[in-house]
C-alpha cells in the first residue's frame, strides 16, 4: 500500500481519468513511482523504476504473437519493426516488446506528456539494455497526443500501442469533447501507421472508452471491416483490460459502409 505522503499527495491530485496537463501527469508519476519504495521493477527487487497501467509487455506480446501473421504486413527480417508507444509514461512494455521482435531489429518510440516519467525510464533501458547486452532502437519525445501532428512522417510505423492512454484521456464526464478529441487521436494514429499498420488499444472497456472505440472503428473507412477483441490478465486487480486490435485497411472496399454496423462490419472476440 502506499505510504501515507504518497496517499496525500494523490488525494490532492484527484482521480487522473481525464486528465491532460502535463503539470498533473509530472506530479502523478513523481508520486506514484519515485516517491515510495513500494512501486518495484519487473524484476521485484525493490527498485523504483515503473508503474504498469493494466498488464504487462509479456501480456501484450502474446496477443501480437496471436496476430503474428497479419499484425505486420512486412514480416521479413530485413525490416525493421517500428512501434510507437504513445502516453507510454515510464513502462517497461517498450523494453519487453525489444526483446521479443529478436532476432530482428525493432525500433520503439516512446511518448508521453510528461518528461519526468521520461526522464527516468529512458535512464532504465539504456542501463537494461547494457547489461543485457542485446540492442533496440528507442527513441523518447515529450509531446501531446492531442495536439498533432506527432514529428514524424504518414505511414511510418507498423504498431501504434496504447496501454491505457484512452481511459487516461477521456473520462466520459464531457461526451461530446470525448468524441472530438478522440478523433484526433485516432486520426493521428492512423495517419502515421502504415498500410496494414494495427492500432493496440488497452483498456478497461468501460462504457465510454468503448463507445469511443467503436466510434471511431466505425466512422473511419480506413479502418478495416474487423475488430479483434482480445481478454488480457491482469497485473493486479480483478479487473480485465482488453486489447482492441484495429488494423489500417491498404484497400478503402474492405471498410465500406463505415457509418453504422452492416454486413461489412465483423467484432472477433478472444481468450488467449
Amino acid at each position: 500500500m502506499p505510504s501515507g505522503t504518497t496517499e496525500a499527495r494523490l488525494r490532492l491530485l484527484g482521480d487522473p481519468s481525464g486528465q491532460q496537463s502535463a503539470e498533473y501527469w509530472n506530479e502523478w508519476f513523481d508520486a506514484v513511482c519515485y516517491a515510495d519504495a513500494e512501486v518495484k521493477d519487473v524484476k521485484g527487487d525493490g527498485e523504483r523504476q515503473s508503474f504498469e497501467w493494466y498488464c504487462d509487455g509479456h501480456e501484450i506480446s502474446r496477443v501480437i504473437e496471436r496476430l503474428k501473421e497479419t499484425l505486420l504486413e512486412r514480416t521479413d527480417d530485413e525490416h525493421i519493426k517500428k512501434v510507437i508507444h504513445p502516453g507510454s509514461g515510464n513502462s517497461f512494455v517498450p523494453l519487453i516488446l525489444a526483446e521479443y521482435f529478436q532476432p530482428a531489429t525493432s525500433k520503439h518510440v516512446v511518448v508521453d506528456i510528461s518528461d519526468v516519467a521520461l526522464e527516468k525510464v529512458q535512464a532504465f533501458h539504456v542501463s537494461e539494455m547494457e547489461s543485457n547486452d542485446f540492442h533496440a532502437e528507442l527513441e523518447y519525445a515529450v509531446a501531446n497526443i492531442l495536439q498533432p501532428p506527432l514529428p514524424y512522417p504518414s505511414g511510418s510505423f507498423d504498431i501504434w500501442l496504447d496501454k491505457g492512454l484512452l481511459d487516461a484521456l477521456f473520462s466520459g464526464k464531457d461526451p461530446v469533447q470525448d468524441s472530438i478529441q478522440s478523433k484526433t487521436m485516432f486520426g493521428e494514429a492512423n495517419r502515421i501507421l502504415c498500410d496494414g499498420g494495427m492500432a493496440l488499444i488497452i483498456s478497461l472497456g468501460e462504457s465510454h472508452s468503448l463507445k469511443l472505440v467503436l466510434e471511431n472503428w466505425k466512422e473511419d473507412k480506413t479502418w478495416s471491416r474487423e475488430l479483434e477483441i482480445f481478454e488480457l490478465v491482469p497485473t493486479s486487480g480483478e479487473m480485465l483490460p482488453f486489447a482492441f486490435v484495429l488494423r489500417k485497411s491498404a484497400d478503402d472496399s474492405c471498410s465500406s459502409g463505415g457509418n453504422g454496423i452492416n454486413s461489412t462490419r465483423e467484432i472477433v472476440l478472444h481468450k488467449l
